[in-house]
């Protein structure tokens, strides 16, 4: 897809592949030719049932789904500040105690549950998008050599985030480097797990537990002071630690 002729523009990351020609296009079809220096972005055709073929830029998933999550980390920490807000003081157990509004706190719950899930399979993408047909590594602790398919079915996100993506962009290996990030990333992905798991002692704690109040995921979710800090910069700063340089001219970066 030709970009040639237009303003310099800022480079969209929700673009799949973006570059510049080294060397003329020759024309293809109905697409004209294109000359040396021409910016051009990777397209696809789909066929569209009622409408026939059509013709797109090819987006990178990881970054759309970074975008969503960017709005709903928006909207967790807004209503978090609105739940806390708005508290209400009732006798409990041991005295006066907080209660917590539904009005404020299940849309609260619900932007804080979408801003991890989205972070997570952003994440998820982000490790499996860029992997080349070829691409194949050894297990570091079994030896086995492990094909693209055994990467993307047979591999737990931790993995892919450590040992493949510094194989796969020659940059070091989150896990080691950055022990920092790589806590706050697993503990994205502990959380990611105990909402799509949801267990009856997380959902509903029991109440006769020795710990007082008892632990649940609820309480994991209210107690996050920033889901910009603690998704979205957490996947942003993952997506930089593995980024590549920008390929030269003519060499796409698909």
């Amino acid at each position: 897809m030709p970009k040639s002729g237009k303003p310099a523009h800022r480079r969209d990351p929700r673009r799949r592949a973006e570059t510049t020609l080294e060397s003329a296009l020759p024309a293809v079809g109905s697409a004209p030719a294109h000359g040396v220096g021409s910016r051009v972005v990777l397209a696809i055709q789909a066929s569209v049932p009622g409408i026939g073929p059509v013709t797109f830029t090819v987006p990178s998933a990881a970054h759309l789904l970074l975008t969503i999550t960017s709005q709903r980390a928006r909207e967790a920490d807004a209503g978090r500040l609105r739940v806390f807000r708005k508290l209400r003081l009732v006798a409990g157990p041991g005295g006066r105690e907080a209660l917590l509004g539904e009005q404020d706190l299940f849309p609260f719950l619900q932007a804080a549950m979408a801003a991890i899930i989205l972070g997570y399979t952003a994440l998820d993408n982000f490790t499996t998008e860029s992997l080349p047909s070829d691409f194949s590594i050894t297990h570091p602790k079994t030896h086995k050599v492990l094909s693209l398919d055994a990467i993307e079915q047979g591999t737990g996100i931790d993995l892919r985030l450590s040992t493949v993506m510094a194989a796969l962009t020659g940059r070091p290996n989150l896990r080691s480097s950055e022990p920092d990030l790589w806590a706050r990333c697993t503990r994205l992905i502990e959380l990611r797990v105990a909402l799509g798991h949801l267990k009856a002692a997380e959902a509903l704690p029991d109440p006769s537990a020795p710990v007082k109040p008892p632990h649940s995921v609820w309480a994991d979710l209210l107690g996050i002071q920033s889901y910009e800090t603690e998704v979205v910069d957490v996947v942003r700063s993952v997506m930089r630690h593995y980024a590549t340089p920008e390929p030269p001219p003519g060499v796409a970066s698909a």
